[in-house]
């Protein structure tokens, strides 16, 4: 069994080459090429693992809280969502949950309300002045008085967490 015309096959002094040249190529060179592999790989698997935006698998959740796609009637990203609707969005969440408290803190350029939508447990919204007070305690205790040996001790294990996240198209 022969070779047939127009197909192709390495003799025995180009194989000998072929198999000198991969030998050649620098360790790093495929270390590297290795990483690259290795890191874009990790980038698709998080990726197709960060779609899941109601994080279907860890409920139930509290079925009288809408999610952005049953209210909005259409997928995440499927159109573009207007400002008045994700404001809607919000203060519908504060509606219906004992959870969410929403209010405007401002105005853009543009005349479009900027909210804030605060989330926690219902004893924390049920207390948020006191919790406010308490936090501002810790982060100025300076305002209260300039000597220090005046400023309130502050129980830091027992005072929550705030966290603001701001998504404005312009830093507003």
């Amino acid at each position: 069994m022969g070779i047939k015309e127009g197909e192709h096959c390495l003799s025995l002094a180009e194989g000998f080459v072929y198999s000198s040249f991969i030998r050649q190529i620098h360790p790093m060179k495929i270390l590297w090429n290795s990483l690259f592999v290795l890191i874009l790989s990790l980038l698709v698997y998080t990726q197709a693992f960060a779609q899941d935006y109601y994080f279907k698998n860890l409920g139930p959740f509290d079925p009288d809280v809408p999610t952005l796609q049953d209210f909005l009637t259409h997928p995440i990203g499927g159109r573009h969502t207007r400002h008045d609707q994700i404001v809607a969005y919000l203060e519908k969440l504060a509606e219906v949950s004992d959870r969410a408290t929403i209010s405007q803190y401002g105005w853009t350029h543009e005349g479009r309300k900027l909210m804030m939508l605060t989330i926690s447990t219902p004893q924390n919204i049920k207390n948020l002045e006191t919790i406010w007070g308490q936090h501002i305690t810790y982060v100025q205790p300076y305002a209260l008085s300039k000597n220090q040996s005046e400023w309130p001790k502050v129980d830091y294990d027992s005072l929550p967490v705030f966290i603001q996240l701001g998504y404005n198209v312009h830093g507003n």
